[in-house]
């Protein structure tokens, strides 16, 4: 399992050297860079959807706590917003 983690470790570090020149291509191509990160969000969304839903489904993983969910400082959600902006401004 450590050996699965660290791979994937690596993977995701080499990936991120390409998504600066991967962003600015689609920037490009579709005209703006705000229209870039919108569809590079809801890519990740349906990829969210496909793959990692039928893994949480598939490992019987409860539900989160909407305790949790209702209950969590904002800062906690800064994910979200720094991905956008990740991915807006590069």
């Amino acid at each position: 399992m450590r050996q699965a983690v660290g791979n994937s470790a690596v993977i995701a570090g080499a990936v991120v050297t390409f998504q600066s020149a991967i962003n600015a291509n689609l920037s490009r191509g579709l005209g703006h860079p705000l229209w870039a990160t919108l569809a590079s969000l809801l890519v990740s969304l349906l990829v969210s959807l496909l793959v990692l839903l039928p893994i949480i489904l598939a490992l019987r993983l409860p539900l989160p706590s909407l305790a949790f969910v209702s209950k969590a400082p904002l800062w906690m959600w800064a994910g979200g917003v720094f991905g956008v902006c990740f991915v807006a401004l590069r």
